[in-house]
């Protein structure tokens, strides 16, 4: 039985739609006897691959080198050459030459309690920047026109403890707290905090933050335990209250927390032209201008 052979552009879209992390492998150039001709591409993920360079064991090789690279967590461009007979253990003695873009979604993840004009205006410069957001909200109805799409949950605390009884280690790793009730509040910090959430962002002032502080410690919340509390919420230097301001602030601190993302596989049109400068004149090069629609290599 013949296995269907889905094209690569449409599972990169449901890859990408998906925010999941891809490779997508190129043949720039070939020499001599070769499975596949320049131009040909195939998409490969962790754990499925899709279309073909050709089958065989070029292509086991171009699956391991490319899963290497999703295991590395770095994204960018690589370039390798496969002489088939010596690489591959093919007896047709040509080579293949094989671009390699990966790209990895360096995703932040945030829980995001309240659909009010700030809380919208979070999940939308969240979303700009491809984040994953679980808003949610216990009001069935909102006035603000901004709130958009959010989840309707009618006891947010119950749905922190949920996790703890599905099995779930700890909490989420970023959550925010800015819902309309200040009692409610409490509630999700201690919630999040007995399930271990990394980063638990409170908005609300100085006053708010010293008075929370001094319930908790009465509940016997330890000062370690509490180092994962912020509040108030945004980088210092931001002066303005309007929601798009203090929104922006608070994503930016969100962004801090995220740490520097692991450095790119990098590579050039020089690099790229080396590889093919010494191709024979019978080989098959794939023009420049056509190597892949997500290449960002710069021409120097």
């Amino acid at each position: 039985m013949t296995r269907f052979i889905r094209p690569w552009y449409a599972a990169l879209a449901d890859y990408e739609t998906a925010s999941t992390d891809y490779v997508l492998a190129t043949v720039l150039a070939t020499t001599g006897s070769a499975p596949r001709e320049a131009g040909t591409k195939m998409l490969i993920g962790q754990a499925d691959h899709f279309d073909t360079l050709g089958g065989g064991q070029l292509e086991q090789l171009v699956i391991a080198q490319a899963r290497g690279m999703l295991a590395e967590q770095r994204g960018g461009q690589v370039i390798q050459h496969f002489p088939l007979a010596a690489a591959a253990m093919q007896c047709c003695g040509g080579s293949v030459t094989v671009l390699f873009e990966c790209k990895i979604h360096q995703q932040l993840r945030v829980v995001l309690f309240g659909a009010g004009y700030v809380g919208a205006q979070v999940k939308q410069l969240l979303e700009g920047l491809q984040a994953s957001v679980t808003w949610l909200d216990n009001r069935r109805q909102i006035e603000s026109t901004q709130a958009g799409t959010y989840e309707y949950c009618p006891d947010p605390v119950a749905w922190v403890a949920a996790g703890e009884a599905a099995g779930e280690e700890s909490g989420p790793e970023h959550a925010l707290i800015m819902t309309h009730d200040h009692l409610l509040d409490f509630a999700l910090v201690e919630a999040l905090l007995k399930r271990g959430c990394t980063s638990i962002g409170l908005i609300g002032s100085t006053t708010k933050a010293n008075n929370f502080l001094q319930r908790l410690t009465r509940n016997g919340w330890t000062p370690v335990q509490l180092k994962a509390l912020r509040c108030p919420l945004g980088i210092s230097g931001i002066q303005r209250k309007d929601p798009p301001a203090v929104a922006l602030s608070i994503v930016a601190e969100l962004m801090q927390l995220a740490g520097p993302v692991p450095p790119a596989h990098s590579t050039t049109w020089r690099k790229v032209g080396l590889s093919l400068v010494q191709q024979p004149q019978s080989s098959q090069i794939l023009p420049a201008a056509v190597l892949s629609f997500t290449s960002t290599g710069k021409s120097e």
